[in-house]
């Protein structure tokens, strides 16, 4: 028997937590204790499923620097930061007009925020739900606010104080939200164009 056995156990321990720590520390991300899940992506896929009654196509675009670029000079901005690997459902039913679904994740203030986007035929949001958001609740915006995306196309008006409403308290959320739609049409309409 190791008399040492229970204490080098104990000192493991205590390195793992050490080393969390350190990790979490010089990372810069610290968990958030209001994370909060709003709905999976499987649900919001089956909301799509169940109003479209047919199976999706799933799609995976590995994006070249030339497509990410296209998406960049889309959103008027040269340094928007555009993901190397999209991946996209496409409902093809019969009777029905396509649709496409898109997640994006991105840094509200410091956490994170997930969003689903419907994007119709005609390139315009059709439904918008956050499927998660770590920052405090205090910073999301309302249901109604979100609803004044529905509808919208990329242009150079989809912006916060001109076609979207500001909110007080929650500015960083609403302009992440509204970068991240035109994002999402900047993304689309490249991907449809090609």
């Amino acid at each position: 028997m190791n008399p040492f056995r229970h204490n080098g156990f104990a000192s493991r321990k205590r390195i793992g937590s050490l080393l969390v720590f350190c990790f979490y520390s010089v990372s810069g991300f610290i968990p958030s204790a209001s994370a909060k899940v709003y709905l999976s992506t499987e649900a919001f896929l089956q909301q799509v499923r169940t109003s479209q009654g047919c199976e999706p196509q799933r799609q995976t675009f590995y994006l070249s620097a030339e497509q990410k670029a296209k998406v960049a000079r889309e959103l008027g901005r040269s340094d928007a930061r555009i993901g190397g690997v999209w991946v996209r459902y496409e409902w093809a039913c019969p009777g029905k007009n396509k649709k496409w679904v898109y997640f994006d994740s991105h840094r509200v203030r410091t956490q994170a925020e997930a969003l689903g986007f419907v994007v119709r035929q005609d390139q315009t949001v059709e439904h918008l739900e956050v499927l998660s958001f770590d920052e405090p609740e205090d910073y999301l915006p309302k249901e109604r606010w979100f609803a004044t995306l529905r509808g919208k196309r990329l242009s150079p008006a989809l912006e916060l104080q001109r076609e979207i409403p500001m909110i007080t308290g929650a500015t960083l959320s609403a302009r992440a939200a509204v970068e991240s739609s035109r994002k999402i049409l900047a993304l689309h309409g490249v991907l449809q164009s090609q």
